[in-house]
């Protein structure tokens, strides 16, 4: 076993990849309005436009793709719940959290000390 060759390739190197701290140089906005400066139009009219071309060509599998890239979409934006809580709920589980935190202290103290927790 010891006369197996390790390979040179791979792994963590200095000064490989992206510095710590820097951004993508592409970003959402900045994709979403060169797609508009090139078709002069937001890229929402671009998508349903080719979505008609799709459907019109009789192209069932790129309709498809279009139907679940559209319900994916409006499933994600309508997925989302704002949650307001008042302060009671609040203040609820700010104590119940507490409570836990409590619990779990006095469990690791336990153990730390040899005892056992059941």
């Amino acid at each position: 076993m010891d006369n197996i060759k390790k390979s040179n390739r791979g792994g963590k190197r200095a000064g490989a990849g992206r510095p710590v701290g820097s951004r993508s140089t592409i970003t959402l906005d900045g994709l979403l309005g060169e797609v508009e400066r090139q078709f002069g139009k937001p890229y929402h009219e671009v998508l349903i436009e080719d979505f008609r071309k799709a459907n019109g060509g009789n192209d069932h599998n790129l309709t498809m793709k279009y139907h679940n890239m559209l319900v994916n979409k409006l499933y994600a934006t309508l997925s989302k719940v704002e949650v307001s809580e008042d302060t009671d709920q609040v203040d609820m589980k700010r104590n119940a959290f507490v409570d836990a935190l409590k619990t779990l202290t006095t469990i690791t103290e336990s153990i730390e000390k040899g005892g056992k927790h059941e």
